[in-house]
Parts: structure tokens; sequence; C-alpha cells
């Protein structure tokens, strides 16, 4: 993998990656309504910030034809009740923010009780099966010999990454291990590249992201509201990913 990637997806500005998920009724998924039902008595998100750090993008099981039984991305996520976040300037982090309101979790020494805001940090893992990379790559095959097919696959590819707020770099750092050239991903969305790959790369990997959004969601709305309030740390899987 090239570069990490780093996403703030929940933020006081207005930032809000998860409203851009759609719930089992249609309507945009409601993290802080989905988290209330959990549990009333956990600390509210609204005034948080909710981050993403990008950890690894990996095959998984048996490979068939070229495909692994599984895509792997594997995401950090780590609320700012967490502390201090290694990418201080995609938070805008001053006295003001989130990060320097909300109380740390001191250390768990016997007889010094921990904030009610805990170090909320763990990581997800958005998971792409074999028959959906199939697609992608059979989508992508299709789509390159034919000019509109070719420029309606990129539009969909550039609308899902504005869609996450995902940038052409940012995209080539995360796959430079397996996009043809070092500037592959600026052709892909402008729709002028010929390398299929390349397009079944980027799908995959933004259809992936979609996912890992997805489980961030459940993540902090179900899995982290159900540990206890005021006496434990708000912890997240196993963890978390370094």
């Amino acid at each position: 993998m090239g570069t990490r990637i780093h996403k703030v997806v929940l933020h006081p500005n207005g930032t809000n990656h998860f409203s851009k998920l759609t719930a089992a009724d249609g309507k945009p998924v409601d993290v802080h309504a989905a988290t209330a039902r959990t549990n009333p008595s956990w600390p509210s998100y609204e005034g948080d910030e909710i981050c993403l750090d990008m950890h690894a993008l990996y095959p998984q099981g048996d490979v068939i034809d070229g495909l692994p039984m599984l895509l792997v991305l594997r995401l950090n996520v780590q609320c700012a009740c967490a502390g201090h976040c290694g990418f201080p300037a995609d938070h805008a982090q001053t006295v003001a923010t989130a990060w320097a309101r909300i109380p740390q979790a001191r250390p768990p020494v016997i007889g010094q009780p921990r904030t009610k805001h805990g170090r909320g940090r763990g990581f997800v893992e958005g998971h792409l099966e074999r028959n959906n990379l199939r697609a992608l790559k059979a989508a992508a095959e299709s789509a390159i010999s034919e000019g509109k097919e070719r420029a309606a696959l990129a539009a969909l590819i550039s609308a899902e990454a504005a869609k996450w707020e995902l940038s052409a770099n940012e995209l080539q750092g995360a796959l430079a291990d397996q996009l043809s050239l070092p500037n592959a991903v600026a052709p892909v969305l402008a729709g002028t590249s010929m390398v299929a790959d390349d397009y079944y790369w980027c799908s995959a990997f933004l259809h992936a992201w979609r996912d890992a959004i997805h489980q961030v969601h459940l993540e902090i709305s179900l899995r982290w509201p159900q540990l206890p309030t005021g006496t434990e740390s708000r912890l997240g899987t196993a963890g978390g990913a370094q």
C-alpha cells in the first residue's frame, strides 16, 4: 500500500458521512438517533469529531480466476474522546474544537475514576465478496472499448469518490500497489484511461470504503453504546489497529 488515507467523517462543522448511507426505511442514516436508541444514557456524538485512518487493503481467502474470496479494507476509527489525533490539520484543531472540549479518559489506575467520555477507538473492516469483485471487473472490461460506456463508468466512479470526499491523490496513494501508473486515477475519473484494471480497482476500493463507513456507523451507534457508561472507557473492536 502507498499512502494511508485519513478522513474526518463527523464534525461539528456539518460534515456527516453517515447521513450519506441509507437505512432500511430508505431514509438517510441518523447516527445520533441510532445511538440513543441503543443506549439513551450513552454520551451523544453531537459536537464530537470522528475520524478514520486507513490501515490496510488486502485480499483474504482462496483466489479463483485471479479474484480473492474477499477484498478487505481495514480502517482505524476514533472519536474525539479518545484524545489526540495524529492528523490535527484535518480537524483544524484549536481550543474551540471537540478534541479540546471533550475530556480524555484517565489512566485505569485503582481508585482513579475515568471520565464519562472514554477512549472511543477501535477498527472496522469493509468487505467486498468475490461475486461483487467479479461484477466490477466485468463492467470495467466491458466499458473499456466503448466510449459512452467508459464515460458512464468514469462518471459513476467520480460521483462515488466525491460522495466520500476522496480525491484522486488519495485514491492514487491508497491503490499505489494495484494501479498501472503513478498517475492512473486522474484518467480513470476523466474517462480517458484505457486500462480496465485501473477502473476495476477504483470501483472496488470505493465499494469497500462505502461498506467500511457502514461498519463504522454500526461500531459507534450499536457496539460502543452497549458498554457501561460512567465507569468504563468507550472501546472499539479488539483494541484497534495500529
